[in-house]
């Protein structure tokens, strides 16, 4: 970093608060580059956020990839009307059905159109050393269901309108004894179909296996919660659990005012400039992505599905990091375009359409709410025959630039514009996925114990292929889920090792 110098005024004071904040340093400099002090893409969305909170709501959403300096954010602003503050937006009065966001209701569809099957289901594993305290636990609980509306909420159809009824604060925790209550639990909340519209679909099971050995298995529909909601709660959890939040009161505003706000952007002239970006970039682009080594794609797909998981090293992480910070980017379109060369060499298409999850956070105070906004949206990314690696991060860099300004306009409105052919043998728009989530587990701490936390696999795939990656120590920890009528583990793991070569060949013709 260079030597400090007064800020020029309360703009740039406050922009200098507000990275300082959130890349945990003192000291920033306004022409310090943020990609080369640390930040990631999880970080600029965090920083994108606090800005348009306090300088304008209506701030681009790829605002810190854009200007990633605080000189160049001071300049932007200073030329668009940015102001030093800017009033967070009033939740509106709750009535009996509240609107969804587009994410949940693209949730609750899913979860129709499996029919009798699973859809949706997510169980995560804490093993739990040391003191615990259930009477805590189900305490903290029952405070996050009075706090979080979402929590309180099922899910209702009528006249083909899908909206949200909040009722009373029944929260579902229960002590069992035994490890073979541990299988059987995962295995319920694995296999057994919700009822969105009968009792909020979540729940708690707390197994006792010895007096210092408990797993904590939280069950829920993904209706409920994206994982930078799951990563709220967590932390949430954790501050009432200790008691170092006991007066926790209900949020200000919760996901059915984002909701209701999202909904009412979306009618905007602006919006509608952005979807025009999206169907010109998507006009013409294959509706469907096979694989050349895969079976052949069933009339109707199953759902079932497997996940392998694997690492990204130390060393291979320090390489990517490094590569970024000379590039000034974070290092999620080195591992995107390493993802488009690997399909290329299995698919023999050059013209590839990518499902990428964007957090969708951009709203002041949408940061802190417990709920579903991820937007999974189609970057399409093409590979000309005889391209290098570093051709092809360029259309990635300017593809995934273009999708973070964008990332507000819902993939169901795309879908709906495109009006691809509808059909049960595939994903319509794209068919696999690639991304970053945030380390949601690590975020829950009690007090008095360790806590290690897992995904349990469900058995289900939503894509034919999802990769996606998540930040542990000095590395990355990823996941690749899969649809098990079209890929089988072998399969999969040579595309794992296609990938992690194609990204290894990329930095060394960098």
């Amino acid at each position: 970093m260079a030597d400090t110098t007064p800020a020029a005024g309360p703009l740039e004071a406050s922009l200098l608060r507000i990275c300082s904040e959130h890349l945990d340093l003192d000291g920033i400099h306004p022409s310090d580059d943020l990609f080369e002090l640390g930040a990631d893409s999880l970080t600029a969305i965090r920083i994108t956020t606090a800005v348009r909170a306090q300088h304008g709501p209506d701030l681009p959403g790829d605002l810190v990839f854009r200007f990633p300096t605080v000189a160049k954010l001071f300049a932007y602003l200073g030329a668009n009307g940015g102001t030093a503050t800017s009033p967070e937006p009033v939740a509106a009065r709750r009535s009996s059905a509240v609107p969804l966001t587009y994410s949940q209701e693209r949730m609750w569809l899913l979860h129709e159109l499996a029919g009798d099957q699973v859809a949706g289901n997510v169980v995560v594993r804490f093993d739990v050393t040391g003191r615990f305290d259930f009477d805590a636990l189900r305490s903290a609980f029952e405070t996050l269901a009075r706090r979080h509306d979402v929590l309180r909420m099922t899910f209702h159809e009528k006249d083909s309108t899908v909206t949200g009824v909040v009722g009373q604060a029944d929260v579902p925790v229960r002590m069992w004894a035994g490890e073979e209550r541990v299988r059987e639990l995962v295995s319920a909340g694995a296999t057994s179909r919700y009822d969105l519209s009968a009792a909020p679909p979540w729940s708690v099971s707390v197994i006792r296996r010895g007096p210092a050995d408990h797993v904590i298995l939280l069950n829920y529909h993904q209706i409920l919660l994206d994982a930078w909601g799951l990563e709220v709660l967590l932390a949430e959890l954790g501050e009432c659990y200790s008691g170092r939040s006991p007066d926790l009161s209900p949020v200000r505003r919760g996901i059915a005012d984002v909701a209701r706000e999202w909904r009412e952007w979306t009618d905007t002239p602006v919006a509608g400039e952005r979807l025009d970006h999206w169907l010109r970039s998507l006009a013409g682009a294959p509706e469907r992505l096979d694989f050349a080594t895969a079976r052949r794609r069933p009339g109707i797909r199953d759902g079932r599905g497997r996940a392998e998981t694997f690492e990204v090293d130390d060393d291979l992480t320090a390489r990517l990091r490094l590569a970024a910070r000379q590039r000034g980017h974070t290092v999620f379109p080195l591992l995107l375009t390493g993802f488009a060369q690997m399909l290329h060499s299995y698919t023999g298409t050059g013209d590839l359409v990518i499902g990428v999850p964007f957090a969708n956070r951009l709203r002041p105070g949408s940061e802190r709410v417990v709920g579903c906004l991820v937007n999974m949206l189609p970057v399409r990314v093409r590979v000309p025959v005889g391209s290098s690696g570093a051709d092809v991060l360029d259309a990635v860099l300017q593809a995934m630039l273009a999708a973070h300004a964008d990332q507000e306009i819902a993939l169901e409105t795309i879908v709906e514009h495109l009006r691809p052919n509808r059909t049960v043998e595939h994903a319509p728009v794209f068919q696999v996925s690639f991304g970053f989530e945030p380390p949601a587990l690590t975020r829950l701490r009690l007090a008095g114990a360790s806590v290690a936390g897992s995904f349990v696999p469900t058995g289900r795939a939503r894509f034919d292929l999802a990769m996606m990656l998540t930040p542990a120590s000095g590395g990355y920890e990823g996941c690749a889920e899969y649809a098990t009528d079209l890929l089988d583990q072998a399969t999969v793991r040579e595309m794992i090792a296609a990938w992690r070569t194609a990204v290894h060949s990329l930095l060394n013709g960098l």
